[in-house]
């Protein structure tokens, strides 16, 4: 009986500590220009890679949790990209992204780790997002880890500011 309590009560606490996105935790994104710089890791040369980057976010009208991130690099206009970001209901993802971690700091910032499975440069690898969301600055930064493999290393890293 003693066993069965003591299960009963490390699965409430751990049901309890799931991390949770609230459906208006990207508001601070919206109303405001963005702009800084996407640094990325070219496979062809190996070499890091700064882009010139804009982002506006607005909420979308198809309901809470769900946001239009519409993305421009001023000098690689090919690039550019409308994408819709959904937070989930129950709040554990974000874009099919698995929430892990969500801490609002003291002075506001909001601090969340993100991850999923995928492929990159024809490789299965896992993916570690980590988002940093300020008043007046946004990061993200992608981390991959080869299927096989214990290292990560930085994809890329998004870098903006508020206008």
């Amino acid at each position: 009986m003693k066993t069965l309590l003591f299960t009963f009560c490390v699965l409430l606490a751990l049901f309890q500590t799931t991390a949770m996105l609230k459906s208006n935790d990207l508001d601070r994104l919206t109303g405001k220009k963005w702009f800084g710089t996407l640094t990325y890791l070219d496979y062809s040369t190996n070499k890091i890679e700064p882009i010139e980057t804009r982002l506006a976010v607005t909420r979308s009208v198809k309901g809470a949790g769900i946001y239009n991130f519409l993305t421009e690099y001023p000098k690689e206009a090919s690039h550019n990209s409308t994408d819709e970001i959904v937070i989930s209901r129950d709040g554990t993802q974000i874009d099919g992204e698995t929430l892990k971690e969500r801490i609002l700091q003291k002075d506001g910032t909001l601090r969340f780790v993100t991850t999923k499975e995928g492929s990159d440069n024809n490789k299965k690898a896992s993916f570690r997002f980590t988002y940093v969301i300020g008043t007046s600055s946004y990061s993200r930064k992608k981390e991959v880890c080869y299927a096989g493999s214990t290292v990560w290393f930085t994809r890329n890293d998004l870098n903006l500011k508020a206008n």
